[in-house]
């Protein structure tokens, strides 16, 4: 009868841990259960009027002509430093006033005098970079503007000169004018969004398995393309102490019909992938990085001529430095 309280002792505090560990488990098992819905968020570009953005675009590429076995490489590095100035902004639109500030090239073919400008130099351009400095001139005119209006998700839905720049391209040649700063290639360049932004919200189960696709009809040297692109929810990753959101991106691009400049000319390789990173928080894109091989090949008399191009682009956002 003596070991009754002390059994019954015992019993009780068996019961206690239980119900403690019990107790832990249950609130172990609900914040589990609770923590993807807590972390789901919707991914969206958000500026306010006013907020002004320093976008730098740096881009190399590597041009190849072969004909008859005989390559001749043409390099290109370009620099480009523009500012988005927010007019106005909303939770469906964002309205951009966005001006060049900066354009430097750089381009030599096989072993050539290379062909160099900076807008940033004082010193006039001299030999063939004039033709490039008259190409950007209306891009870097004071008062010259590309009124660009996105959604939220990062898709530019147009893009326009604004009254100078119009005036400027009106120029008799002016947009005949090839390469960096024409017109229309300059427009079409605006058009490219620099990465689309889920619909849905996401979280880190979503990492690997959420996609969405965007498809349009672009010009590029050979022709008019087709670019289907498939986006990719990456995750969350830590650059520079900030979490950010990665969103790697894949792009496939076929001949529209009838597109070609070239009757005759056949997209042989094309490959194009990239990523973004984009902060939550921040509400706006920090960075993103795209690499492209394209290899096209067209007969000519005897023989054929192929051409493989080979480009990276890295774009930078960040706030104005003050």
């Amino acid at each position: 009868m003596g070991f009754r309280p002390r059994l019954l002792d015992a019993a009780a505090s068996r019961l206690r841990t239980r119900k403690r560990v019990g107790l832990v488990l249950g609130i172990a098992i609900l914040l589990t259960a609770a923590s993807p819905a807590l972390a789901q968020k919707t991914l969206r570009w958000k500026l306010a009027a006013g907020d002004q953005l320093q976008v730098n675009v740096i881009q190399q590429t590597t041009s190849t002509v072969t004909i008859a076995s005989k390559p001749v490489k043409t390099t290109m590095d370009m620099t480009l430093e523009t500012l988005w100035s927010v007019d106005s902004a909303d939770d469906k639109q964002i309205k951009i006033t966005q001006t060049v500030k900066r354009l430097a090239v750089k381009l030599q073919t096989g072993d050539s005098t290379p062909i160099a400008y900076d807008s940033a130099l004082k010193t006039p351009p001299v030999a063939a970079a004039k033709e490039v400095a008259a190409a950007v001139k209306p891009l870097l005119t004071e008062g010259s503007a590309l009124m660009v209006t996105m959604n939220t998700r990062g898709e530019v839905l147009s893009a326009q000169a604004n009254e100078k720049l119009a005036e400027l391209w009106k120029t008799p040649g002016a947009k005949e004018i090839g390469g960096p700063g024409g017109s229309e290639s300059t427009q079409e360049l605006l058009k490219r969004s620099i990465v689309l932004l889920p619909e849905k919200r996401v979280d880190a189960g979503d990492a690997g398995k959420s996609k969405w696709t965007k498809e349009r009809e672009v010009e590029i040297p050979i022709g008019k393309v087709k670019q289907a692109t498939e986006f990719v929810f990456a995750g969350e990753v830590e650059e520079a102490g900030q979490k950010l959101d990665r969103i790697d991106f894949t792009s496939k691009l076929t001949l529209v019909p009838g597109g070609a400049k070239s009757l005759k000319l056949t997209l042989k390789t094309q490959e194009q992938t990239g990523h973004a990173l984009f902060s939550a928080e921040q509400g706006r894109v920090v960075s993103a990085e795209q690499t492209q091989k394209l290899v096209t090949e067209a007969p000519y008399r005897e023989t054929n001529i192929t051409v493989t191009v080979e480009s990276t682009v890295r774009t930078v956002v960040s706030p104005l430095k003050k």
